[in-house]
């Protein structure tokens, strides 16, 4: 019986789900100099110390508030992707939740800061004003 070969599609995706792309970023110094600066800054997640009254979990991940890889240009993405504003100490968890569900208020979060808002008063107006979607969701 003949063999038949069928050449494998091509991935544009590596083994943690990033485009190849976006690795190209990620594999740079600059990057985990970035990182390892936010994560001294933020040891723990940022979205349930503020937003689940005080709990405290261990920082896994750094989300980027708004995804760099959606800008149109590339010295924006490059912006976005080093802007310490943009950087977000997460546990897996909530990283999920902020690149998916939640990624309107992830947006948000970063243009609050932009216009001088400290993160404190940020996480206060969006339980104010996301309560009840939040609460829907069973985010906190």
């Amino acid at each position: 019986m003949p063999t038949i070969y069928i050449p494998k599609k091509k991935d544009n995706r590596t083994k943690r789900g990033r485009s190849k792309e976006a690795t190209k970023y990620y594999a740079t110094t600059k990057w985990h100099r970035a990182r390892t600066r936010q994560l001294e800054k933020e040891p723990c997640c940022q979205w349930c110390m503020h937003m689940k009254d005080g709990f405290i979990t261990p920082t896994a991940q750094v989300h980027h508030l708004v995804k760099f890889m959606d800008a149109k240009n590339e010295q924006r993405k490059n912006e976005l992707f080093l802007d310490p504003d943009n950087h977000y100490s997460v546990c897996t968890t909530c990283h999920s939740w902020l690149d998916n569900e939640l990624y309107d208020i992830s947006k948000l979060i970063y243009r609050l800061r932009l216009e001088g808002m400290s993160d404190e008063d940020i996480h206060t107006y969006i339980k104010e004003n996301y309560a009840e979607r939040l609460n829907n969701l069973d985010v906190y």
